[in-house]
């Protein structure tokens, strides 16, 4: 991807980053995304959709040592290859954020991040569960997700050979996509190796993912793969790109 004009950076810290993964057909996914982004297929017909939630400290630019400002993030997102490049990406289906100022602010850039209520919190754990998460807030309804860290080693996950295939597609991407059919926007991120580690997730309701006809209610609890960073350094590459498929 080549760059012209003014750029930035915004880095900020992400803390307790959980990735909740359904492997769901494309049928139900395709129609939500822009036809100029091709989807990360999955045994052939299907694709992962992922609930993220996270909480981010300290984010402004990295060489001003104020404004920052820290917040809870929910991403509702799915797996696509770049029109341009084939490199692995996401395109974030829905967003919400629990500050007024943030959720305005990326209006600047057509990030349609919505203001939710939300709550994340660590809570002391039982049975040697010292990380037990818990997330709960209203975003067309009221959801709750509890989920602690996996005690138990993990070998392998749904559809992927090994773990770090996995990690691979669902944690690493490192492009990010938005908008709708021709006004679909790319930005991208750097960090450091990130160390994730499984999850497993207690108790999840979330209405807003059967509204958007991805993940029926009773499947809600039995997702494909949950992953958690505890903690990364993160930076986006602004201002996004628009896309230009070449093919």
């Amino acid at each position: 991807m080549r760059r012209s004009g003014f750029s930035f950076q915004v880095q900020m810290e992400l803390q307790n980053v959980l990735y909740i993964s359904y492997l769901v057909p494309v049928s139900q996914v395709r129609q939500l995304v822009p036809k100029i982004l091709p989807l990360n297929v999955i045994e052939k017909d299907k694709v992962f959709v992922s609930l993220v939630l996270l909480r981010c400290k300290g984010a402004g630019l990295p060489f001003l040592p104020f404004p920052r400002f820290s917040y809870n993030q929910i991403n509702i997102r799915t797996y696509v290859k770049d029109p341009d490049t084939g490199r692995n990406g996401v395109y974030f289906l829905a967003s919400g954020v629990n500050s007024f100022f943030i959720s305005n602010i990326k209006r600047i850039f057509n990030l349609n991040w919505q203001y939710i209520t939300t709550r994340y919190e660590e809570l002391e754990g039982e049975f040697n569960r010292l990380h037990n998460l818990r997330s709960t807030g209203m975003w067309c309804g009221d959801f709750t997700i509890d989920g602690h860290y996996d005690n138990e080693e993990v070998t392998s996950i749904c559809s992927f050979n090994t773990v770090s295939a996995a990690m691979e597609y669902l944690v690493n991407p490192l492009l990010g996509f938005y908008g709708q059919q021709d006004k679909v926007r790319r930005f991208s991120i750097r960090y450091p190796e990130v160390l994730a580690s499984t999850a497993v997730v207690d108790h999840i309701s979330f209405p807003l993912l059967s509204m958007l006809e991805l993940v029926e209610d009773d499947n809600l609890s039995s997702p494909d793969s949950v992953f958690i960073v505890p903690r990364a350094q993160f930076r986006i590459h602004l201002p996004p790109e628009a896309v230009k498929p070449i093919w």
